[in-house]
């Protein structure tokens, strides 16, 4: 029988809980986590979850979230994706002449994406190039650094102090001029910051951890913020920050300055940063050793994390605004979509402004969906994809795209 996909609402809500324990649980008594997280998070509300059943059993799910994801200075209507799933007893079993579940499930997402409107969609992946066969492409990648406490800057900190709840409103100021000034990051809506209360959420608020904050004694504002908990690694006791914001450089060096005087209780500090940061700089000791050493010395790894994939292209242009951009221009690109079409568009630069529009001229500059993604969202340079035969076109075109990719790196803050 063929697969049967259906938007279901709160009357169905246990059945697609249990379907989700089926996909990713190992064990029948985790049924009851899975209840209580899929009514505690309030970011996915009726008919936003979706179904896959065959002969009457549900053997697939998503969940479709409506976000404001800001990108270039200007929030655009996302769709976050989540829980996408197929029950252990039929992966890889599309009947024949057919795909798989996962991959109608993921078709129907980005038709139900595109028919509310959303100009973007993202998800945070088990494994990228499932992903890319829908269109997704990489935008962000994480660097997290490691550094003893004894290395950190010290000084004066004195407005950094233990939050009260009384102060979230100032949390949330700071939260949301982080995210408008940066690239990728997700607005927080009411449903995520009662998330902070939920015993069952990942990011493990709930009194699992503390939170402190800096306060301008002068404005009264929130300057400096960190969330962090305990993490044991080799009988040493890390302290790891979940959650960071900072209004600017002097900021974050309070907070460093701060983590420095718990050197009694930690060993090092653990925290992300957009990839590229040079935390280092800031650090007393600033070598990433070339080999073996005695002396305490900071480290970081590289991971990436969420995907995206472009729905509407003129919508997304007329959203997007330019950092640091003085240039004037214009090119033809063409995008390969993954439905198997190809989308071509005259864009015009005009400093800080692109205008699209839809073209029939020989294209410029082409690549798939994916790597347009990555482009587009400032990840990677459209010169670096023409070196890595991402993308074929002129060089000329390509050092006109590079606009993209002034200002910061995307690094999203929300869990999805």
């Amino acid at each position: 029988m063929a697969l049967q996909l259906r938007w279901v609402g709160e009357d169905e809500l246990d059945r697609v809980a249990e379907t989700r324990m089926l996909c990713y649980s190992t064990a029948a008594n985790s049924l009851e986590r899975f209840r209580t997280w899929i009514r505690t998070d309030g970011r996915a509300k009726a008919g936003d979850f979706l179904l896959a059943q065959r002969d009457g059993l549900a053997v697939g799910t998503a969940t479709h979230m409506d976000l404001s994801m800001w990108i270039g200075g200007k929030a655009m209507a996302c769709q976050g994706v989540a829980y996408v799933g197929t029950i252990k007893t039929q992966r890889r079993a599309g009947a024949k002449g057919e795909a798989g579940v996962a991959s109608q499930v993921m078709w129907e997402m980005l038709r139900g994406a595109r028919e509310r409107g959303n100009i973007i969609s993202a998800l945070m992946p088990f494994r990228v190039s499932y992903y890319e066969h829908f269109g997704y492409g990489l935008v962000e990648q994480r660097d997290t650094w490691t550094a003893p406490l004894s290395i950190l800057p010290t000084g004066e900190f004195d407005s950094i102090g233990m939050m009260s709840e009384k102060q979230l409103p100032l949390l949330q100021t700071l939260h949301q001029l982080d995210v408008q000034r940066g690239q990728g990051d997700v607005q927080r809506c009411a449903a995520s910051w009662e998330l902070r209360k939920a015993p069952t959420m990942q990011w493990q608020f709930a009194g699992n951890g503390l939170e402190v904050i800096d306060v301008c004694p002068d404005s009264g504002q929130a300057r400096g913020y960190a969330y962090f908990c305990d993490e044991t690694e080799n009988d040493r006791t890390i302290l790891k920050v979940i959650e960071h914001h900072f209004a600017d450089q002097a900021a974050l060096l309070r907070m460093l300055r701060f983590f420095a005087s718990l050197r009694d209780q930690y060993s090092a500090v653990r925290m992300q940063f957009p990839a590229g940061f040079p935390l280092n700089w800031l650090l007393k000791e600033k070598q990433l050793p070339h080999r073996a050493v005695e002396h305490a010395k900071a480290s970081f790894y590289s991971f990436t994390r969420m995907q995206i994939r472009i729905l509407d292209h003129r919508k997304f242009f007329e959203r997007l605004q330019l950092r640091q951009s003085q240039l004037c221009g214009q090119a033809v690109v063409e995008v390969r979509e993954s439905e198997g079409h190809a989308s071509r568009l005259h864009l015009q630069f005009d400093k800080e402004n692109v205008a699209a529009t839809a073209s029939k001229a020989t294209p410029d500059f082409s690549c798939a969906d994916s790597t347009w993604a990555a482009i587009a969202c400032g990840h990677m340079r459209a010169s670096q994809a023409l070196i890595l035969g991402l993308a074929e076109g002129s060089q000329i075109a390509a050092a006109l795209l590079d606009a993209f990719s002034f200002g910061p790196k995307p690094f999203c803050n929300e869990f999805f």
